[in-house]
């Protein structure tokens, strides 16, 4: 309450107290139906209650515990189980197994972890490896309340450290790639050592972009080359390349 009014002070008029305002907020109330609110038919905004805020908030205090140890963005499930099994990447080669369709992919994870890319599943059962699998049809079982528009850049991510092999599926090969960047980025956060993860994701928006204006601003070759490598590791897949201006 008390807005007020006042003009340059040299003037020495005293400053002028709103009467709509004075006091107390009597002239603010509760909405009573959602013309108030809304601003089209179409409009699907609701605003939330105290209530509905709080519920919101408690529902995720126990994952925003869980996602300071994971990625950006924040995947939609993450779960990380801290036991005294880990996966040291220090110790052991890491090949990649790739399935068909997941070259690419294989190529960028096996370059960034000096290892070797292999076309079909070791026969040694303590063989540790990678393993990249297309599968179309993979359901992530996504709550409804999470609503996201891409539909096959999502991507699952098995880390056990009782297990010899790491897997990456994902729904496409963007959906292995975004599962490869995933990885990668826990592989930093924890410094090598793995524990017990389990990741279910799918990016948010189907348009994700940055641009670089060129026109304006000078760039070195490499100076774009590091900006795709960040694009990627954050999975953003559109670059505007603003060249000129005329």
């Amino acid at each position: 309450p008390n807005w007020l009014v006042t003009r340059d002070p040299m003037n020495e008029i005293e400053p002028q107290i709103l009467k709509s305002t004075n006091d107390t907020l009597d002239f603010v109330g509760n909405f009573t139906n959602s013309l108030q609110w809304k601003r089209s038919p179409d409009d699907r905004y609701d605003p939330y209650t105290p209530e509905k805020r709080f519920q919101v908030n408690d529902n995720q205090k126990d994952q925003s515990k869980k996602s300071v140890e994971s990625v950006i963005p924040t995947p939609l499930f993450i779960d990380i189980t801290k036991t005294d099994d880990i996966i040291d990447m220090t110790q052991d080669v890491w090949d990649v197994f790739f399935h068909r369709g997941a070259q690419n992919e294989a190529g960028i994870l096996a370059k960034e972890l000096g290892s070797r890319m292999l076309l079909t599943r070791p026969p040694d059962p303590d063989h540790k490896y990678i393993e990249l699998t297309i599968h179309k049809e993979l359901s992530l079982d996504i709550p409804d309340t999470l609503v996201f528009k891409s539909k096959t850049e999502g991507y699952q991510i098995d880390i056990n450290p009782r297990s010899p092999t790491i897997e990456i599926i994902g729904q496409s090969p963007a959906g292995v790639f975004c599962g490869v960047q995933t990885f990668l980025a826990l592989k930093r956060k924890f410094n090598d050592k793995l524990p017990i993860i389990m990741v279910k994701d799918a990016p948010r928006f189907p348009y994700r972009g940055v641009m670089l204006d060129v026109a304006r601003n000078f760039v070195t070759v490499d100076g774009v080359k590091k900006l795709l490598d960040v694009m990627a590791s954050y999975k953003m897949n559109a670059f505007h390349f603003h060249l000129t201006d005329d």
